[in-house]
């Protein structure tokens, strides 16, 4: 049975590096403290952002309200209605991104 080797105290450890460090020119130190410093950054902006991610604030979602007699007429201008406001709000959404076309046209993106 193969035995797995004692685990070395942070004493140990902290010994092995200062030799490495030792060993090494100043800018291989530099390098070094910034390859580390990059996935440090990168895992504490995924905690900052972990911790603000539940709170989401409450959503209010307001319904329409019909009467349970209303007449199919009622209900076709409304629907009518409804899509006219659709269809003007999708051109203005496609009029602002012709704009962004066109100027990335025109700086030659």
């Amino acid at each position: 049975m193969m035995r797995l080797p004692r685990p070395a105290s942070p004493r140990t450890l902290w010994k092995d590096i200062k030799a490495l460090a030792g060993q090494r020119s100043p800018h291989q130190l530099v390098a070094a403290a910034l390859a580390l410093a990059i996935p440090v950054i990168i895992a504490a902006t995924f905690m900052a952002d972990v911790k603000d991610a539940h709170d989401a604030p409450e959503q209010i979602i307001y319904v329409n309200s019909w009467s349970g007699d209303r007449s199919i007429e009622e209900t076709r201008a409304a629907i009518a209605e409804y899509e006219v406001r659709r269809k003007a709000f999708e051109e203005d959404r496609r009029k602002s991104f012709q704009k962004i076309e066109e100027f990335n046209n025109k700086i030659g993106l």
